[in-house]
């Protein structure tokens, strides 16, 4: 199967040996009552086996809902999952461990790592020198200001060790936005934000920055933060430059076998539609920034008459993101939706588009890809403008 038809949510890839294994949040029981996690494996990015049950919640569990963002790590030997769970007190995050990254792993502790009286989510492990660190969001029904918070882990990653320090708040970034639907979805009144999916990277030049996840103007939006000292503890500083958006995100970065760097986030953000999406990342003077893959094979332009506001879609082949010129960077695709039919995806580069424009569209893209499928064409650009010619 390819990534676009893995309907998970958080996804999170460890490389390990001649093998990638991809973990993620059940996107049919993120919002209910949850059971478990899988596992994905493949060998080179694109075609992947599973799903393969790696967690099963056992009888009397204290968690029954939010099994949520389960990420991996390899560590003297082990492999230790770090994920959310909650119930109807609260959210907490614990570890399990397993011999094998696609095994069955095991709770490792009764109770969450993190405070009982929290909301704490989206847990990740960081070593600096000696130290391992977990850093995670407190959540919003806690903290209406979206905190991104640190405590350092014992060795053997059994309890916390020491006080647990507030990195950021998202109200403090100027890209995030409080949530629209704070009132009619959880009651509660005023600005409210929200911090998820931190991923910490160093970039060459030394800056250590934090990958994470809140609400911008267009939705689901990644920015970023940098350490003004180049250590964990901070001050953290909220970078202009978005790494993607809109209406995807929890992104994680990982390495290559060959040494690439690659950025996985899920996209889009609409429940039953969610995808893992596949990115360059890349270090620039501003921080990171992804980008569409670049590659040209065809290209081929049509002109539409439409009534209304003038128009550009991108319409690209076989799952792949391909630029008409360098690379397209994330954050200009502003207002893009997804649609695929068959191995084809359709990418649209616009502002939404009226019931009466979607259905020509639809019926120009159904065609060409009939066409296209008959002729057995593919890796194939169609730009298609729209407007009054």
């Amino acid at each position: 199967m390819k990534l676009t038809d893995i309907n998970i949510r958080d996804p999170y890839i460890l490389c390990s040996g001649d093998w990638y294994y991809m973990y993620g949040t059940r996107a049919e029981t993120c919002w209910g009552a949850a059971e478990g996690f899988d596992c994905f494996k493949s060998k080179d990015l694109e075609n992947w086996e599973g799903p393969f049950e790696i967690f099963h919640r056992p009888e009397g569990f204290w968690a029954d809902r939010c099994f949520w963002a389960p990420e991996c790590y390899e560590l003297n030997g082990k492999y230790y999952l770090v994920a959310t769970f909650g119930s109807e007190k609260h959210k907490g995050i614990q570890i399990l461990q397993s011999d094998t990254p696609d095994g069955t792993f095991q709770i490792m502790t009764e109770t969450p790592l993190t405070p009982d009286d929290w909301n704490c989510i989206d847990g990740m492990l960081y070593q600096e020198k000696e130290k391992i660190y977990l850093i995670f969001s407190h959540s919003f029904e806690d903290v209406p200001a979206g905190d991104m918070c640190m405590v350092e882990l014992e060795k053997n990653l059994s309890c916390i060790k020491g006080k647990i320090i507030t990195l950021f708040s998202a109200k403090d970034a100027d890209w995030a936005v409080p949530i629209p639907f704070a009132k009619a979805e959880f009651g509660m009144d005023g600005d409210v934000y929200f911090t998820d999916g931190p991923a910490v990277y160093r970039q060459q030049n030394g800056k250590l920055l934090i990958l994470w996840s809140s609400w911008g103007e267009k939705g689901y939006t990644v920015g970023q933060a940098v350490s003004d000292s180049g250590k964990i503890e901070g001050p953290w500083r909220h970078l202009e430059q978005i790494v993607f958006g809109p209406d995807g995100g929890h992104g994680m970065f990982f390495h290559t076998k060959e040494g690439a760097l690659k950025y996985l986030l899920h996209y889009p953000n609409q429940p039953g539609d969610e995808h893992p999406l596949l990115l360059e990342l890349a270090e620039t003077e501003l921080g990171l920034k992804a980008t569409f893959c670049d590659k040209i094979i065809y290209h081929v332009v049509f002109n539409v008459k439409i009534t209304g506001l003038k128009l550009m879609l991108f319409f690209i082949i076989q799952h792949s993101f391909i630029s008409l010129t360098d690379c397209i960077p994330m954050t200009d695709m502003i207002g893009c939706q997804i649609f695929s039919s068959g191995k084809y995806l359709a990418v649209f580069y616009c502002r939404l588009l009226s019931h009466e424009q979607s259905n020509i569209i639809i019926g120009i893209v159904n065609t060409m890809f009939h066409i296209f499928s008959v002729l057995k064409i593919s890796n194939i650009i169609i730009q298609i403008r729209i407007g009054l010619l």
